[in-house]
């Protein structure tokens, strides 16, 4: 690209980059900033390095369901560009998809470099003029006219000293999780220093520690789908199933990331407790006589070599520990208190809450723009109309499972968008 751009994208994440990929596929001069070396740094750790690209939803309001208390801002959005878009865009590309459990939906070649070589064809096809190791330092605001209290964004202030001018600005600079991307947070005081309300951002979607030491011996072990319920000084407050993965500080999976905030948030009203439930779909009294028939199967058989075909093996030595019974017990001398012993500690493995993991670990950050200082239709400041800003940077809650991306996904787009359909396409050269 040769000139003044029209539209400046300040992040290149997954929502700068499909944003400057959009706006330039409209017809607009793009160019695109990012502080680290290569783009998509963030991207290429996502879903355990596999990417979760979204989610599989087809119904609109389930989707908006996944994002939290203001979530009815985001139906134009997902209307606009929904999952089924975003796996078209990378079809487009040569990239197919493949949907996984619970609506996962990931790169067919389980790597999420291929996701982050699509887009990086997308920004190809515009001509984006992309722009590494370039950090911004500020944004250069302008009043505008005498009585109206908004800003009009000039250029962005690079950190040697150099300016890039535009248009239009997205600003896609992301959370605060995972800071050794380049997460760092800095488009927030951008942001609020132009009067937007920002909710300063926090882990979620983390895993957490517990105070007991036996998950350590589980520790790798995944249980593909458990019932988590949370307690408050003994009390149920909320339970939900779904997949689990012991850790060496405690508990992680997807089930334990969508309840880490609330569960945290509940951790400020008093001791919280944790009860895991590996078998879910049984009752207790169908577990006591799965282990019944179990028993009667061996009865010469020494109790420890046989639970483990109640629960996975690695958990047999744990839930006997826990339930306070021998091992070494013949299956047939088990008392039938010991043998409910079992079957209660199999359906209620208790632990205790410790806190959450930093935002090193964070799967994403809670916390962001408000809603309310947001055009939907531009994504763009209410205060600052030619300033959009995109994915991690809303505050939304959204749940594991795609949902993080796809917010990234719909939102650059619209912002891309709209970007090219209000910029100025006259002008003289880059600062």
């Amino acid at each position: 690209m040769s000139g003044r751009p029209t539209v400046c994208v300040i992040g290149g994440g997954p929502a700068g980059m499909i944003a400057a990929g959009r706006a330039a596929e409209m017809g607009a001069a793009v160019v695109l900033l990012e502080q680290n070396r290569a783009l998509g740094r963030k991207l290429l750790i996502t879903g355990g390095g596999r990417c979760n690209v979204t989610n599989a939803v087809s119904d609109r309001h389930v989707l908006v369901s996944r994002y939290g208390a203001h979530a009815e801002a985001l139906h134009s959005v997902f209307a606009r560009f929904s999952p089924l878009d975003m796996r078209g865009l990378l079809r487009r590309f040569g990239l197919d998809t493949v949907e996984e459990a619970e609506g996962r939906v990931f790169p067919v070649t389980q790597k999420a470099s291929s996701v982050r070589d699509a887009l990086a064809a997308y920004l190809r096809a515009g001509a984006v003029e992309v722009r590494t190791a370039v950090r911004v330092r500020a944004l250069i605001a302008a009043a505008d006219d005498a009585g109206s209290s908004g800003k009009t964004i000039t250029a962005a202030q690079l950190a040697d000293g150099n300016i890039v001018e535009a248009d239009r600005f997205i600003l896609a600079t992301g959370g605060v999780s995972r800071p050794e991307t380049g997460s760092t947070g800095d488009g927030f005081a951008w942001v609020r220093d132009l009067g937007a309300t920002v909710r300063y951002p926090q882990p979620s979607l983390v895993p957490i520690r517990v105070v007991e030491a036996w998950p350590l011996a589980l520790q790798g072990l995944s249980i593909g789908n458990a019932r988590l319920s949370v307690f408050l000084d003994g009390a149920r407050q909320f339970a939900m199933t779904g997949k689990l993965l012991f850790t060496h500080f405690g508990l992680s999976g997807p089930v334990v990331l969508n309840l880490s905030q609330r569960i945290n948030e509940l951790a400020q009203g008093g001791p919280v407790t944790i009860a895991i439930d590996p078998l879910p779909d049984e009752d207790g009294g169908a577990v006591d006589r799965r282990l019944q028939a179990i028993l009667a199967e061996s009865p010469k058989k020494q109790l420890g070599n046989v639970v483990g075909r109640l629960v996975p093996a690695r958990m047999a030595s744990v839930v006997l520990d826990l339930a306070a019974v021998d091992p070494a017990t013949p299956c047939s001398e088990l008392a039938r208190t010991a043998r409910r012993a079992v079957v209660d500690t199999v359906k209620s493995l208790r632990v205790t809450f410790d806190g959450l993991l930093g935002t090193d670990r964070a799967v994403v950050s809670s916390g962001g723009v408000s809603p309310r200082d947001v055009d939907f239709t531009t994504m763009t400041l209410k205060a600052t109309p030619n300033l959009a800003v995109v994915g991690d940077m809303l505050d939304f809650d959204r749940q594991s499972g795609g949902y993080s991306l796809q917010l990234c996904w719909s939102t650059g787009w619209v912002a891309g968008s709209a970007a090219a359909a209000s910029a100025a396409t006259a002008s003289p050269a880059v600062g």
